[in-house]
């Protein structure tokens, strides 16, 4: 299968690649999300592939710019006239040699319904054709996307390159490239709010107090500071390095106990005290670490930290496109959380317009994998102890396992 790429340097290209992946929403929310949330050097860096030809660099008048297909063969004869439709099974990807990325497959839009062998084969194609380039990234950055790995119980050591998001109809099929995987996680969303009266009813959001800001009585409202960046890092399943949620402190939202603190400053806050709740707006959009500690929780800081972060997101938009409007990516909020969270999964589900959405999961994968000699049949066993008795099985990691031996 041959792969297109895109390059995102020229504005144009990046707000058509956007409203291409419009229509496919909440599914593309994620790669959106990075692309319209990037700083204008880090969309230059993106690299967008494609399992379809076409050229993203020109302007498209007509309206609609893109056509879903209603067929296998793409969309109707003579429907949509002048705009571009693409294969009904095709898969798109946005690599950054410093970011984690985001993939989708049109085959995404089925829901629940589980991937069809051809449609598993189409994504093991695609990602054929993508290890190669990842591994041309230079490692350059330890604590980037491309971090040595140690997995348990092979001590297998090298490079690993993160996938967020992943669809959980293709995690089977992504079994014998995967070094590592988070999940299985839920992705809860909420559509955009119903317009406001024609009044113009204000929101109910409670406005964003940031920096030296307080709350009447007990909770301080500030950022992280970077002291705090190794405890929020401890507390989270979901791989998340150092380096990333520091570039993330200005999109964070902390709360701290005044009653735990032993030294206030000037300005209400302290460096000796850890925060009790936190989140993030992450790179994509969505909301992340939203966390409470458990001497905390049953006070309602769950609900305070989600308001400051839909205020957050009433102001906060990306650095290209003008796909970033309203609370969120096109209007939308989103969160992957773990199931085994009930907690997490309840609290969002109590929220005004929260669903509870499709499994996902967060693999990486070697980029310095030869796809030529992966068992493309690989699948893991279902159980954990099983996974960890049977991960040797996979002939890749019993390769790199024989190299390190001997390197050793």
């Amino acid at each position: 299968m041959p792969v297109y790429l895109t390059s995102l340097e020229d504005p144009i290209t990046v707000d058509n690649v956007l409203a291409f992946l419009e229509p496919y929403v909440p599914y593309t929310l994620g790669l959106i999300g990075n692309i319209a949330n990037s700083r204008p050097e880090l969309v230059k860096a993106i690299k967008v592939y494609t399992s379809f030809e076409v050229d993203f660099s020109k302007a498209f008048h007509d309206q609609p710019r893109y056509a879903i297909p209603t067929s296998s063969t793409g969309a109707e004869p003579g429907s949509n006239e002048g705009s571009f439709s693409p294969p009904a099974l095709f898969s798109i990807i946005a690599l950054q040699p410093r970011e984690q990325t985001r993939f989708f497959c049109s085959a995404d839009l089925k829901g629940l319904e589980a991937a069809t062998p051809e449609e598993e084969a189409h994504v093991q194609e695609f990602f054929k054709e993508v290890i190669p380039i990842v591994a041309a990234f230079p490692p350059d950055n330890e604590d980037g996307p491309t971090p040595e790995y140690d997995i348990d119980p092979v001590g297998v050591k090298g490079r690993g390159y993160h996938v967020g998001r992943v669809h959980e109809k293709w995690i089977p099929c992504l079994d014998p490239i995967t070094i590592q995987r988070t999940g299985p996680l839920v992705c809860l969303t909420r559509p955009p709010p119903p317009p406001p009266p024609p009044q113009g009813a204000s929101t109910s959001s409670t406005p964003l107090t940031t920096g030296t800001g307080e709350t009447p009585d007990r909770w301080i409202i500030s950022q992280f500071s970077l002291s705090d960046i190794d405890f929020i890092k401890s507390t989270s399943s979901i791989p998340r390095h150092k380096a990333y949620l520091e570039s993330r402190t200005h999109t964070s939202i902390s709360i701290r106990d005044r009653n735990c603190l032993t030294d206030v400053n000037a300005v209400g806050t302290s460096t000796d005290s850890n925060p009790v709740a936190w989140s993030i707006i992450q790179a994509d959009g969505s909301f992340g670490v939203l966390w409470v500690e458990p001497s905390h929780r049953g006070l309602g800081l769950g609900d305070l930290v989600l308001n400051e972060c839909v205020s957050r997101l009433e102001t906060y938009h990306g650095f290209s496109g003008n796909k970033v409007t309203g609370t969120g990516i096109l209007g939308w909020q989103w969160a992957d959380v773990s199931p085994a969270n009930a907690r997490s999964v309840q609290f969002f589900s109590r929220q005004e317009g929260w669903k509870i959405g499709w499994g996902t999961q967060w693999i990486s994968f070697d980029p310095d994998a030869d796809p030529a000699t992966i068992d493309w049949s690989y699948r893991q066993a279902p159980t954990e102890e099983s996974r960890r008795q049977d991960w040797g099985k996979n002939p890749r990691i019993l390769l790199r396992r024989k190299d390190s031996n001997v390197s050793n």
